[in-house]
């Protein structure tokens, strides 16, 4: 089911979710009044996960982010994988660029873990780039971007 998906939180304190705000109403005290929209998710999966992690006692909270990180990681890698591959170069080239629109080797390894990108190396993805006319080298460990 496509969409956008919301979380919504009601003043009882109670996080849950849906898809039309308008018609949401709490599921713990049947209230729609005073509810916010606390974040937007593309994906009713991504979306479940939110609405455990802002349930969850203060306590599990930071063990439960965690989990939900890798979660989302592999969320991404299947997206990425199912991407094509210029998709995906272009995804991580611009997640890597610095102020200047320079990246490095480090900070396109940095976007490809964000990204769970593990079925290229960052050598790959950069003289990919470099033969397409988006880089020219700077130095030996940066590459200016030109797309």
């Amino acid at each position: 089911m496509g969409g956008e998906w919301i979380l919504v939180r009601c003043k009882c304190g109670h996080s849950f979710g849906s898809q039309n705000f308008q018609s949401a109403y709490c599921n713990r005290c049947n209230s729609n009044q005073k509810l916010s929209i606390n974040a937007k998710f593309e994906t009713n999966s991504d979306l479940a996960l939110a609405v455990s992690a802002a349930n969850l006692p203060k306590g599990l909270h930071k063990e439960f982010s965690k989990k939900l990180k890798i979660e989302r990681q592999k969320n991404i890698k299947s997206k990425s994988n199912s991407d094509s591959g210029g998709e995906m170069m272009l995804r991580i080239m611009k997640n890597s660029l610095d102020d200047n629109g320079n990246l490095s080797l480090e900070s396109v390894k940095n976007s490809m873990l964000i990204e769970g990108i593990d079925n290229t190396t960052v050598e790959q993805i950069i003289g990919q780039a470099e033969m397409q006319g988006l880089l020219i080298r700077v130095d030996s460990n940066t590459w200016n971007w030109l797309g």
